[in-house]
């Protein structure tokens, strides 16, 4: 077993240092920004930003970076960071330790292999954070292979299963970004390990109620899934008579994050929830607009070329079979995994919730559920261990599809990037399908395509459950 551990270690590690050797766009949007709030941190010991964009030569940006609406100013005029603050505070240690070190290096190895390996102390120090963030990766993909270990049909499976979707987008494509999607999902796929065990063995609740507190202080986005996990570990405690001991070491952990994040919100803004970009949507909205932009969100999430999921990580076509079969959804972990994926999807497709929309602005694709989507073949790879037939076939070829898309993506990260023109850059050679498949941001939309769509997958779907009710043979 531990040989297996390592392999996907290495396995999911290697391949994500090489990708980010190639092209990317790393660097820029959102990321720049978490990074000039950690540098603020580790450096300054505030959250006041304005020296920080100020600084000339700046590792960060090259020192052309400007706040836009990332960074505002708040009580008392500070220019404060617009984004959540967790993952600067954890970071920001390693960031005291890795900027000089990228200055130093920069200084100190050969200019000629400096520019034969086209490093400058920019790039290095860009390295640096994308293999912190690599590491997290490696982290997210052990505990897959955990998780998948209990339905898989074998130890062997579940180590193919967990690389499969370690390297496949949404996860490949924030794998090496300092966002704060990675981390969120590694904590998500942790805590829904430990209280979907069936043994019941009595995880550390002072660990998991900091860590439900820590998702608020990544993201407010995550907050369903705050929700949704602390209603979960309270029934967990109370299913298994917890200790007074064990309820009060969660108790405590869980207010004391959250109340962590009230105050740092109240302190730079006078709230206690919401901030410049964590506001709620117009309560206002007509229910028949707010409709029709869920069904867009909805829809979108799912099918849209450009940002969509489907496009990217057909692997997940298999979610909606493997969730019709009833066998399925009886196995462990399976409900609880889709129902706090639901939870999460709930938040983002709801405009009165969200007022970000799906699209996540300049992003990979499905950017905005990534923490949640690696939950989603939870039950593919329970359904998976009684395939027999027809099924079989189908999800051979759907995986040998995702593979192909992981080694293009791999070699053309930048196809990941799309840039709201209503076509898909992994598709630019082979036109035929960026004209069959729905955009959003299209020049015609055509809102019927994205129907047939749903309509053509729910059917695949039901048949293929169809199928697997009469044909296969109920597993051991």
């Amino acid at each position: 077993m531990r040989v297996r551990r390592r392999v996907i270690a290495a396995v999911v590690f290697l391949a994500i240092w090489g990708l980010i050797t190639h092209g990317t766009f790393a660097g820029s949007g959102d990321e720049a920004h978490y990074l000039i709030a950690a540098q603020s941190l580790a450096f300054d010991g505030d959250f006041d930003l304005a020296n920080n964009y100020a600084m000339p030569g700046n590792l960060i940006g090259g020192g052309t970076l400007t706040p836009d609406d990332h960074a505002r100013p708040g009580i008392g005029g500070v220019l404060r960071p617009a984004h959540d603050v967790g993952l600067p505070i954890v970071f920001a240690p390693y960031v005291r330790i890795v900027y000089p070190l990228a200055e130093w290096l920069a200084r100190t190895l050969p200019a000629a292999l400096l520019k034969r390996a086209r490093l400058d102390d920019i790039l290095i120090f860009r390295h640096l954070i994308s293999l912190a963030m690599a590491v997290i990766a490696v982290a997210l993909a052990l505990q897959l292979f955990e998780i998948f270990r209990r339905s898989a049909a074998s130890d062997a499976a579940a180590q193919c299963w967990a690389m499969l979707i370690a390297l496949s987008p949404p996860v490949l494509s924030l794998a090496f970004l300092f966002f704060t999607e990675l981390p969120s999902a590694l904590i998500i796929l942790w805590l829904f390990r430990l209280l979907s065990d069936p043994d019941e063995r009595r995880p550390p609740w002072f660990l998991v109620g900091a860590a439900i507190g820590f998702l608020l202080l990544l993201h407010v986005r995550n907050i369903a899934a705050v929700a949704a996990l602390i209603a979960w570990s309270a029934v967990r405690l109370s299913r298994t008579r917890g200790s007074s001991r064990e309820w009060t070491a969660w108790g405590a952990a869980l207010a004391a994050l959250l109340l962590l994040r009230a105050a740092i919100v109240h302190a730079f803004w006078g709230t206690w929830l919401t901030t410049p970009m964590a506001v709620a949507g117009d309560a206002a909205m007509p229910l028949s607009d707010a409709v029709r932009e869920m069904f867009v969100r909805t829809t979108g999430l799912l099918f849209d070329q450009e940002f969509g999921l489907l496009t990217y990580a057909p692997i997940y076509l298999l979610a909606a079979p493997s969730l019709l079969d009833r066998r399925t959804r009886e196995r462990p972990g399976v409900r609880p995994a889709f129902l706090l994926a639901a939870a999460y999807g709930v938040t983002v497709v709801v405009p009165y919730i969200n007022i970000h929309g799906w699209i996540g602005g300049w992003s990979p694709p499905a950017r905005m559920v990534m923490p949640v989507v690696p939950l989603l073949a939870v039950p593919v790879v329970a359904w998976t261990r009684s395939v027999r037939g027809v099924r079989a076939a189908v999800i051979a070829a759907i995986v040998s599809l995702q593979i192909v898309i992981d080694a293009v993506v791999w070699q053309w990260p930048k196809a990941l990037w799309n840039y709201e023109d209503g076509t898909s850059a992994l598709l630019e050679s082979v036109p035929a399908l960026q004209r069959m498949l729905p955009a959003w941001n299209g020049p015609s939309v055509l809102a019927l395509r994205f129907v047939v769509f749903l309509i053509a997958w729910a059917a695949m779907s039901m048949l293929l459950a169809r199928r697997g009710r009469d044909a296969s043979a109920p597993s051991q």
